[in-house]
């Protein structure tokens, strides 16, 4: 009996060691990606969630040229009102419910850290959901937003800011 018991130890300690190996070999091969990576490109969890995708890469790049040159008009004109600015306790802005409010508060919602972040992002980096498309791990989204009462028609336009 005694002789069993110390023959299956070093089986489980040779298994549990093949085992830990073989985990650390799979990570090394694909990486953190493999884990936590949507199957879906982009476009297609756009189009699956949202609608045509090449609309949504053209009001991407649009939004993505605009905040680069610093252009509130045209920012101003790509946003859903009222604009909702989340987790805004450091710079005290009131409720943008205008183009005139947006463009007043431009540059303490839009912060240099922000637009960089959405410059340097490429979009099949973004977040494509249900909800919209999420830039610069979720700071700004973007969907179809009523255009009539009854919504029966869409325009893309930003919806969301999330403040650091």
């Amino acid at each position: 009996m005694c002789r069993k018991q110390h023959s299956e130890r070093p089986f489980s300690r040779l298994a549990a060691w093949f085992l830990a190996v073989s985990l650390l070999a799979c990570a090394a091969t694909f990486g953190n990606q493999a884990l936590a990576q949507n199957p879906y490109t982009v476009d297609q969890m756009v189009s699956f969630n949202l609608g045509n995708p090449q609309e949504y890469r053209a009001f991407y790049a649009k939004l993505k040229a605009a905040l680069g040159k610093g252009d509130k008009q045209t920012v101003a004109a790509m946003v859903n009102y009222p604009l909702r600015v989340n987790g805004d306790k450091e710079h005290k802005i009131p409720r943008i419910r205008t183009k005139a409010d947006l463009v007043a508060h431009y540059d303490r919602i839009f912060t240099p850290e922000l637009v960089a972040a959405i410059v340097k992002e490429d979009y099949e980096d973004v977040i494509a959901r249900d909800i919209g498309v999420g830039l610069a791990n979720g700071s700004l989204w973007f969907t179809g937003a009523c255009v009539d009462k009854a919504c029966k028609r869409r325009a893309i336009k930003v919806i969301t800011v999330n403040m650091p």
